[in-house]
């Protein structure tokens, strides 16, 4: 029998509360207006959650990080403190203990959930305040501000059926998936099982023809100029006010204080002298990261406590406060990069940045910097993991990132980037990986799946910027690279059979294919190129990298294909403009 972990040796409840949808609301985002609110109401909605439990005695925040001082009150000194202002910072879940002797309802433990009930309908009322802001929010329109009453009944009742707040409850002893995987991840595990049962919201027919509201909210003036400007309805509403002034709200152009479009994060740089005429200036990258194998440590923090009498909800919570710190630290990278922070909360990421803003900065630098800023700070943690032989279960990042024309549709690269994590870096055995397309065309795209931490992206990122940075002379840089990219694609079987035979076979394909003098290739060039090809296909053959391209490539060595694919996107950090060719 699975001893129980108690703190302070009391019998504990254990509580979960899952709120959305989510992602679905994510989905109907236009811009990056409308993401940032859709992120920002549920993590307001979270931290709202946060502050009322936090005032009833003995309870017991494991999750988010969410302290208070003695008087009750948030507490700012012990959080984690960073420049930026403005993102969410609270996920979609929040856990939580009280001791059993303090649960109102303690007639049997089949009425445990009724706590939220016996604390004066908790979470209802919570839910009818945030409501009652999310209204106001609605009725700004192209004509200001509507407070029509029996619109406003229409409108809450819409809110009330579109988010849904459910939460589950259990003892430490509670069931099987306890026994087996611990308190913390049963509990997850039946919050995801809420969240699959979700039902599905249907507007009515007879309310402003059928329209969500927040696909009114998103949409609006969104796409269109009106005497109330750009984004009307989103810098009106409740949740941006506290913002608008700060000078560390990405979100907000510096200058005018408009919300910023994905024409101004495109273009955005940190240059005073900035080379025009450049492709990648109409192109942003949407970005998203999330932890690997937290549920596995979370299972090895509770397997700790059980043995060696630790207590639960302060590991736990001590887990939750170093997540804090890796994202606040990740959004201060990320606005420092000129990049707009959605969320920054929990283990996960989500932000929108220019492919290159300077000489020095470009998105694939930035993602190592943000792996990097995860490793350090849960260093202790990683090492303990490595030093155990459980390397493949060690804490990471994996990312998933998509970009793409400033025109092209926001909520489909949101789709895609979060495919590219779930369904690409993170479905392998192997985490800590970089899923990243860039979209050329309709039906043309280039893309890669490794690891960060491999030699083959430390090359790539070292060629980058190396020779694509802001290159002076593009024109030749362009045509160089050009007939690399032509050679790979026209000998790719003579490449791929070197490369599976030994560096003495590499040297001698790159000699006569490269040994010419129409070709002003430069022995470093060569070397660095080589040096990538090489590191590219070792990752290949382990299985540990593989290419994602949507473009007709003659090689079907899937090696050459992922040398292909670096080279294309190293080659459009300095193609030209459509409009300037």
């Amino acid at each position: 029998m699975r001893k129980n972990i108690r703190l302070g040796g009391t019998v504990m409840v254990y509580y979960g509360i899952t709120i959305g949808p989510i992602v679905e609301t994510l989905a109907q985002a236009t811009t990056p207006g409308s993401l940032w609110y859709a992120s920002y109401m549920f993590s307001k909605l979270t931290e709202k959650i946060c502050e009322k439990l936090s005032e009833i005695d003995d309870i017991q925040i494991i999750s988010p990080y969410y302290t208070v001082s003695e008087n009750k009150e948030k507490d700012l000194k012990n959080q984690p403190s960073g420049k930026c202002e403005g993102y969410g910072k609270y996920h979609d879940r929040i856990l939580f203990a009280i001791r059993e002797d303090d649960v109102l309802c303690k007639e049997s433990r089949n009425n445990k959930d009724d706590f939220f009930t016996y604390n004066n309908n908790l979470l209802d009322n919570i839910m009818d305040e945030f409501i009652e802001d999310i209204v106001i929010d609605l009725q700004y329109d192209e004509v200001g501000f509507n407070n029509d009453d029996s619109r406003k009944v229409k409108e809450i009742s819409f809110i009330k059926n579109y988010l849904q707040v459910s939460h589950i409850s259990m003892y430490d002893d509670d069931s099987m998936i306890v026994e087996k995987h611990g308190v913390i991840n049963a509990l997850n595990y039946y919050l995801d099982c809420l969240e699959m049962s979700r039902t599905i919201f249907t507007q009515q027919q007879d309310y402003l023809n059928g329209t969500n509201l927040f696909q009114r909210l998103f949409y609006s003036v969104d796409e269109k100029e009106s005497s109330h400007g750009k984004n009307v309805n989103i810098k009106n509403s409740k949740l941006m006010k506290p913002f608008i002034s700060s000078e560390n709200f990405t979100l907000l152009h510096k200058d005018t204080k408009e919300i910023r479009s994905m024409e101004d994060i495109a273009r955005y740089t940190l240059e005073k002298k900035t080379k025009e005429g450049l492709r990648k200036r109409h192109y942003v990258a949407i970005v998203q990261a999330d932890g690997d194998n937290m549920g596995k440590y979370i299972k090895s923090i509770e397997k700790r406590c059980e043995n060696r009498g630790l207590n639960l909800k302060q590991e736990m919570f001590h887990f939750s406060k170093k997540c804090m710190e890796y994202t606040t630290k990740s959004a201060d990278l990320i606005m420092e990069y000129g990049g707009i922070v959605i969320f920054a909360g929990g283990d996960d990421l989500l932000f929108l940045a220019p492919i290159q803003p300077s000489k020095d900065k470009n998105i694939y630098k930035l993602i190592k910097e943000i792996s990097d800023t995860f490793d350090s700070v849960f260093s202790a943690e990683i090492n303990q993991q490595v030093g155990s032989g459980k390397r493949e279960n060690k804490l990471s990042l994996s990312f998933g990132v998509s970009m793409n024309t400033e025109k092209f549709p926001l909520y489909e690269a949101f789709t895609a980037a979060r495919n590219l994590l779930f369904n690409e870096a993170k479905a392998g055995i192997v985490k800590n990986n970089i899923a990243i397309t860039l979209r050329k065309g309709n039906s043309v795209s280039f893309g890669f799946n490794m690891p960060i931490t491999s030699n083959a992206f430390q090359k790539y990122c070292e060629l980058v910027g190396k020779y694509y940075g802001l290159a002076e002379k593009i024109e030749e840089e362009q045509k160089r690279l050009n007939s690399v990219i032509y050679l790979f694609e026209n000998w790719g079987n003579m490449f791929a059979y070197a490369l599976e035979k030994n560096d003495e076979s590499v040297d001698n394909v790159f000699k006569n294919l490269f040994d010419h003098e129409i070709h002003e290739y430069t022995d470093e060039f060569l070397k660095d190129i080589k040096q990538l090809a090489k590191c590219v296909y070792c990752q290949y053959k382990s299985n540990l990298t593989k290419p994602i391209m949507n473009t007709s490539v003659v090689s079907e060595n899937g090696g050459v294909k992922c040398i292909i694919a670096l080279l294309h996107m190293a080659k459009f950090m300095i193609e030209k403009d459509i409009d300037e060719e």
